[in-house]
């Protein structure tokens, strides 16, 4: 189901739950509510939801935490509490909402499934608690930092150059959760025009990304339109379900999520603008500055997707997919012989017209599932339909799933670590 309609259904079912019968802490243990909750009453002019919903679960798991400390605390200095962990968590997560919202009427009917039957001291204790823990989640989700150099050209064969579409100089940046260098994370560098690796990527997504007489199958094209805007989170949504979790151990899975995406997504920009190394459509038109004998140019070559406004090492994607499969994998592994869907998030909003600004056949892809039996394959599948999009080399790709996985490793070891 899209984003779109999880958010129109969203209020007539909570309201149904709620006039039905009494509803307890416990109806809230689907994490997909809170989110849906946040999408729908957010005022938000930013374009980083990731860093609203990261403190959106951020303030639950603390108060939640704080009330029944199980794991080590990531917000300091909030007050201490007794009582239900499920109730202090629901209400940091409704004073989160509330605090973002134009209309808080949905946060108000999550904070009445909440508290239930609860009042007076007890009440007021556990609200001061989840306001508190409100308050320094949106403070730490709202840090920006304006120190990752911006794009400038550089002549030199091999470097980065505008394409198709102009390249945006302004991208706020925003700060790590929990990494401390963006720079200890930054891979080797591309492979050298000279070396094996970059004559066999160069022809790999020659042979395979263009868009006309290319070797890819119609199914690999299926793939490669699939695979560009998958929905990660409701997989992850999904998979909690699946196990007997209370909130706070859900917020807490579901904040390490965001802050993994966040954290290694600065470390990928940071690569980008240290490498800016040139995009297939220029290495291929130009293969007469790498010094090789075995590219021949071909000026008219033309990738399956219209390349993105950005360098191409490391592969976003890649490490976007990776980071989403190390997150499965430390948090919720599968158990034997379990599957689970991705599906492809694909509706009438601002992503689906960009989606078709790219040219990506937005009706192929509509209704398509995949089913898979580990989490490995999602960055196994995400890595080649770069390559069939025409978008990325395949040492790119690689790279970018080992900083993944090192980020991701990194974030998991470093940050709410279960109580010895």
């Amino acid at each position: 189901m899209s984003m779109q309609a999880r958010k129109a259904m969203f209020p007539v079912v909570v309201l149904a739950l709620f006039f039905c019968r009494p509803v307890v802490a416990a109806d809230w243990q689907n994490i997909a509510a809170w989110r849906a909750a946040l999408n729908s009453a957010a005022a938000s002019g930013t374009n980083d939801n990731q860093r609203i919903e990261a403190g959106l679960f951020l303030a639950m798991f603390s108060a939640g935490n704080r009330t029944n400390p199980r794991f080590d605390d990531f917000l300091h200095g909030l007050p201490s509490a007794k009582g239900s962990a499920e109730i202090a968590a629901a209400l940091a997560g409704y004073a989160y909402i509330e605090s973002i919202a134009n209309d808080a009427s949905e946060a108000a009917i999550l904070r009445a499934g909440a508290v239930g039957d609860l009042e007076g001291e007890d009440l007021l204790v556990l609200e001061s608690l989840g306001a508190a823990a409100s308050s320094e989640a949106k403070a730490l989700a709202n840090q920006t930092s304006s120190d990752i150099p911006y794009w400038t050209p550089d002549p030199k064969p091999g470097r980065y150059s505008p394409t198709e579409i102009p390249m945006t100089t302004d991208r706020p940046y925003n700060t790590a959760f929990v990494i401390t260098s963006r720079k200890a994370f930054r891979p080797n560098g591309p492979a050298p025009f000279d070396s094996s690796a970059y004559g066999r990527d160069w022809d790999e997504v020659r042979r395979f990304g263009a868009l006309t007489d290319s070797v890819r199958s119609e199914q690999q094209t299926a793939y490669a339109f699939f695979w560009f805007n998958p929905d990660f989170t409701t997989l992850v949504e999904e998979m909690i379900s699946r196990r007997s979790l209370t909130l706070t151990e859900q917020a807490r899975i579901m904040m390490l999520y965001f802050f993994a995406l966040n954290d290694s997504d600065l470390v990928n920009y940071d690569s980008k603008n240290h490498f800016q190394h040139w995009r297939p459509i220029v290495a291929i038109r130009r293969a007469d500055l790498d010094g090789r004998d075995d590219t021949e140019p071909q000026s008219d070559w033309v990738p399956l997707m219209r390349t993105p406004p950005h360098s191409e090492y490391l592969c976003g994607h890649c490490v976007w997919g990776a980071t989403v499969t190390r997150i499965l994998e430390r948090l919720l592994p599968l158990n034997p012989g379990e599957t689970f869907t991705v599906r492809t998030d694909v509706g009438d909003g601002n992503q689906t017209l960009f989606m078709r600004m790219l040219g990506l056949d937005v009706e192929m892809i509509e209704g398509m599932t995949m089913e898979l039996a580990s989490y490995n394959e999602i960055s196994t599948r995400m890595s080649d339909a770069r390559i069939f999009t025409g978008a990325h080399f395949r040492t790119s790709n690689e790279h970018a799933v080992a900083t993944a996985v090192r980020v991701t490793d990194y974030v998991v070891a470093n940050a709410a670590l279960p109580l010895r």
